[in-house]
């Protein structure tokens, strides 16, 4: 009898273990076995991304605060997240990114959060855009108000890796338009932009000043990562 116990003990726990491994689902980055988006180890990896100064000020931009640098680990999440259909990456993501701003000191009242925008074209075939949900996790933690489409992207663009700085510029003139989720809020005029890297600046500076042509502040730009281009 306490033979067959144990064979029946063993047998429980094999298929523990099997539904187990089922059912927790696999690391956003490396593919093994975990319950949460990235693994312990590759979750080592990331924090090994993360920069030594979350701000740099940066001529003709509001502050800039960033995690991590834009390499190892932090660059293949970001990979996975905008062209491996891995849009769980944004959670941590942007979780981590909300408490470079609760780390900040900027805690003002009144602002509200505004993603960089993907042309619709680029975002139906994505199926999400990746700036948004990165953006909603830093909501979500920091409790500040998000307005999805307070821009809006007119324009298809040509990606921007690979271009030169100034054909970066050229690339972005004139292709956002403040949206009706920020019209429809004329008291809400203080911005903090959300973006998943930060490189030339181009992009960020572009929508700055749609913004600003329309009355509002940016406060601050917040990225998931910073190109080493930048780090001084």
């Amino acid at each position: 009898m306490d033979n067959q116990r144990s064979l029946w003990a063993a047998w429980a726990e094999r298929l523990r273990q099997r539904f187990s491994f089922i059912l927790q689902g696999q690391c956003a980055l490396c593919d093994r076995p975990t319950s949460q988006v990235f693994c312990q180890d590759c979750t080592r990896r990331l924090q090994a991304c993360r920069v030594q100064s979350s701000v740099l000020q940066i001529a003709g931009l509001p502050p800039l605060y960033s995690w991590g640098y834009y390499e190892g680990a932090l660059k293949q999440s970001l990979a996975r997240l905008k062209y491996g259909g891995r849009p769980q990456v944004a959670e941590p993501l942007g979780q981590w990114l909300a408490q470079v701003w609760l780390d900040s000191g900027l805690l003002e009242r009144g602002l509200v959060v505004v993603p960089i925008p993907l042309h619709g074209d680029r975002q139906q075939q994505r199926g999400y855009n990746q700036a948004e949900l990165i953006a909603r996790s830093f909501c979500e933690v920091t409790g500040m108000p998000l307005r999805a489409r307070g821009l809006i992207r007119t324009q298809p663009t040509t990606a921007q890796y690979g271009l030169l700085r100034l054909e970066r510029y050229q690339n972005l003139s004139n292709v956002f338009q403040v949206g009706a989720a920020l019209q429809k809020s004329p008291n809400l005029k203080d911005i903090v932009l959300v973006d998943d890297i930060f490189t030339t600046g181009a992009t960020l500076k572009s929508a700055t000043e749609t913004l600003q042509q329309s009355g509002f502040r940016v406060v601050a730009l917040f990225t998931a990562a910073l190109s080493e281009r930048q780090i001084a």
